[in-house]
């Protein structure tokens, strides 16, 4: 008698136990007893379910999250954050920015449920639009740069150079002067610059900037002439 019994309460407990770990199916890996319960029930979308980008491009992924009050806890994490990065990890939506060419995946959740999306991201090099041309824009041709008087360095000019066509990848450009006594460029980097008459050049001088492209080295041309300030009424 006493020996049924015993076999009665082992089965007793192998049930139970059986019973406990299928009714805690889905719950987090840390919680205790009191907190096992079904995962929470979501249906979510996004706009798109993959990311093509060129570098230093970006584009927003937006989740649809049914239902709503969930829709803000979503959590967003990006496998290698060398090819791309993204501008917030919790929220119904993220900004992607291209960093280099390779392909990535983003990985979307959502804490007390079984979500997990992968959404991939691929990064292409940028293409390479060669420099045909450049232009100086300046307020006059040829340019004139006054003198406060005969013997003071006179007020700056700015000017600037245009290159063409206006999405080349390389935007860089050059200035020079010659002769280097007539007047001083305020930046000899940049696509703009301040052009100033240097103390003490006389009245009539002349010299002729240059800016030249980094990329195909082409160029343009314009000529300063140094005037008598001219007071206003």
């Amino acid at each position: 008698m006493k020996n049924k019994f015993r076999i009665l309460i082992v089965s007793l407990a192998v049930v139970f136990a059986l019973f406990s770990f299928t009714a805690c199916v889905g719950c987090p890996d840390d919680c205790d007893d009191d907190c096992c319960k079904e995962p929470i029930s979501v249906e979510v979308t996004f706009n798109t379910t993959s990311v093509n980008l060129q570098e230093s491009e970006q584009a927003d992924i937006i989740a649809t999250v049914t239902p709503e009050e969930y829709r803000d806890n979503l959590v967003w994490a990006i496998g290698d954050n060398t090819v791309a990065t993204i501008s917030r990890t919790v929220g119904r939506s993220v900004r992607i920015t291209a960093v280099k060419e390779g392909s990535t995946k983003i990985t979307v959740t959502l804490p007390g449920s079984l979500l997990e999306e992968e959404i991939t991201v691929t990064v292409t090099k940028m293409p390479v639009v060669d420099v045909e041309s450049v232009s100086i824009v300046s307020p006059s041709n040829p340019l004139q740069v006054e003198l406060t008087n005969v013997s003071a360095a006179g007020r700056p000019v700015l000017i600037s150079a245009n290159v063409f066509p206006a999405n080349a990848t390389n935007q860089n450009v050059t200035w020079s002067v010659l002769p280097v006594d007539v007047v001083s460029l305020g930046s000899t980097t940049g696509r703009s610059i301040d052009v100033t008459a240097i103390l003490d050049v006389p009245v009539g001088a002349t010299a002729t900037i240059t800016v030249t492209t980094q990329c195909g080295n082409f160029t343009d041309t314009l000529e300063v002439v140094v005037g008598e300030q001219q007071l206003e009424d």
